[in-house]
């Protein structure tokens, strides 16, 4: 993924050290230590090269943080940025089905970064893994147990083959993403022709590029990929890989639910909510592909709350995971006074307060509503028309 790596101090050669049995012993105490001092740091430097040390300090760092995305993260070979960059295995092994599916018998990894989607990509098929970066590169290749190579992405051969592409989002040295494709690296004038090149291609891109995207090759499926209740990746998928050409697919993990269809609006006009009905959030990866509409079919009897708002009200709850429905116990101005009285009167405790568009401070409202009872309550903090309404729901929790 990456186009160089961060830290110019750790060079290839202490990755190598460190991974040296004669380190085993400098690993163990990093880990110990977990954040050594000043007296910690001076004597680790006395035992060993100060080089070696700030690996082992880094990926002691890493193999913590990616706990959260692997199985096995103690066996990594990582960087902090690097897992910051990389599928989680459950995302990885989810896309590397697909090449399975598809009967790939050998894959090319462009961009591969530590190695997340190349380790999924390894079991289903023979695959090459190539980074600008000869750190990360390295890495990829013990993590995965693949050959590797370093070069520039955009002057590989690609001709019929099957691709698995992570263009570089983010400056390295800054950390700051690039949002334009046009910034990525390889560029995405360049990368548009290597996905249309390919036999079969997967480009993994941040979920919250415009859509439709200008220059995707035709018959492209578009999938965005929400883990845990979060918008993680999007994935273009070209060529063989495209199951449905044309259509967007929204998945949801680890429930492992996935839907596909054509955007489009929600037939039943806009609607006030009203308590005893329901208040409905779709999956952010349903809304973001707008497959809200395709789920609902011809149902004239959930609306949105107001325009464009991306909430919606029903007379019954909907089908979950797609869609979390909450019971409308009342609807009130957004006024502290009248919103303290009737919270008080009905036995409110904690208050959750979320909202949309950044209409109030949440933070502010849920301290300054908290009362002393022994129910919580979640309020919506909505702008209807011209009047910003609390709509209080029951908890689901």
């Amino acid at each position: 993924m990456t186009a160089g790596h961060d830290d110019t101090s750790v060079t290839l050669d202490a990755w190598h050290q460190l991974h040296s049995p004669r380190t085993r012993d400098l690993l163990l105490a990093v880990e110990a230590i977990e954040t050594p001092g000043p007296s910690e740091l001076g004597r680790l430097r006395r035992e060993w090269p100060a080089p070696v040390v700030s690996a082992a300090l880094e990926l002691s760092r890493a193999r913590r943080k990616a706990r959260a995305k692997f199985e096995h993260a103690s066996e990594l070979w990582c960087d902090v940025p690097g897992v910051e960059q990389a599928s989680s295995e459950q995302v990885a092994g989810w896309k590397a089905g697909r090449f399975r599916e598809a009967g790939a018998e050998s894959v090319l990894d462009l961009c591969c970064g530590i190695g997340g989607d190349t380790r999924s990509l390894a079991a289903v098929a023979a695959v090459h893994a190539i980074d600008l970066d000869p750190i990360r590169c390295w890495m990829a290749g013990l993590n995965a147990g693949c050959t590797t190579e370093v070069a520039d992405a955009a002057e590989v051969g690609v001709v019929d083959r099957y691709l698995h592409v992570d263009p570089a989002r983010r400056d390295e040295r800054s950390g700051r993403r690039r949002w334009n494709p046009e910034d990525h690296r390889p560029p995405w004038s360049v990368l548009g022709g290597m996905l249309a090149r390919a036999r079969g291609a997967a480009c993994k891109l941040g979920p919250g590029l415009p859509l439709p995207l200008d220059g995707a090759p035709d018959g492209t499926e578009y999938e965005v990929i929400q883990e845990r209740g979060q918008l993680v990746q999007g994935v273009l998928w070209c060529g063989a890989l495209a199951r449905e050409p044309g259509r967007r697919r929204a998945t949801l993990l680890p429930e492992a639910a996935t839907v596909c269809g054509n955007p489009g609006r929600i037939v039943a006009p806009a609607r006030p909510p009203v308590p005893g009905e329901y208040l409905v959030e779709a999956a952010p990866a349903l809304e973001r592909t707008e497959l809200v509409a395709h789920l609902l079919g011809d149902r004239d009897d959930v609306g949105e709350l107001a325009p464009g708002l991306g909430l919606l009200g029903s007379p019954s709850p909907l089908d979950p995971p797609w869609f979390t429905s909450w019971l409308v116990e009342e609807v009130l101005p957004m006024r502290e006074r009248p919103l303290r009285r009737w919270l008080r009167d009905h036995d409110t405790g904690e208050v959750v307060v979320r909202t949309r568009g950044g209409a109030v401070p949440v933070d502010e409202w849920a301290k300054s509503l908290r009362g002393e009872g022994s129910t919580r309550r979640v309020l919506f903090a909505l702008r209807l028309g011209d009047s910003l309404r609390a709509v209080v729901v029951q908890s689901t929790d």
